[in-house]
């Protein structure tokens, strides 16, 4: 496989999981989802499941596959890792209580899905660059003041005083430090 596809193909599908963990309620993960186990066709072969195409996501459990989220650099490591730290982050963030209501913020580009949390001890701005270009998002449509954090990178926010870069597919979760 192209290396650049698969790089691709992993970034729109951690997208698709931050954008849920990072708009609210209770995030699920099915099966093999944690380490980006592919559509099992195989259903159609077995005629008990043949006519259920909810098949095609249940799979047996490929154990050899599961065993590659420990071996660095395989796609089931890429996804198992930022799985685990998108969800441990999202743990420690207040703003991401299950109380807070998240409210969508203007489309002032419209390839970046933005959403906030208001929280009263913190407000968090999840951004998301849903196109394989880059992007950017200007600093006066972040409603939070101060210094940006990403904390999804765990440092400063991509970007300048003006505003914000995101790369295709990627995500920024937005805190004030």
């Amino acid at each position: 496989a192209d290396p650049r596809r698969v790089d691709t193909a992993i970034r729109r599908l951690l997208l698709a999981h931050y954008v849920v963990l990072g708009f609210g309620g209770l995030p699920l993960l099915y099966m093999g989802d944690e380490i980006a186990l592919l559509n099992d066709y195989s259903y159609a072969d077995d005629p008990e499941h043949a006519g259920d195409n909810r098949w095609v996501h249940r799979p047996r459990m490929p154990w050899e596959l599961v065993e590659r989220r420990e071996v660095p650099g395989t796609v089931e490591h890429r996804v198992w890792s930022a799985l685990r730290h998108a969800v441990r982050v999202r743990s420690e963030l207040v703003a991401m209580h299950a109380g807070v209501e998240p409210d969508l913020l203007e489309p002032v580009n419209s390839a970046v899905f933005a959403v906030q949390r208001r929280h009263p001890a913190s407000t968090l701005v999840g951004l998301y660059n849903v196109t394989e270009h880059h992007q950017w998002w200007p600093r006066w449509a972040v409603p939070i003041e101060g210094e940006l954090h990403d904390e999804l990178r765990g440092g400063p926010a991509p970007g300048d005083v003006n505003g914000l870069r995101l790369g295709p597919y990627d995500a920024l979760w937005l805190t004030a430090r």
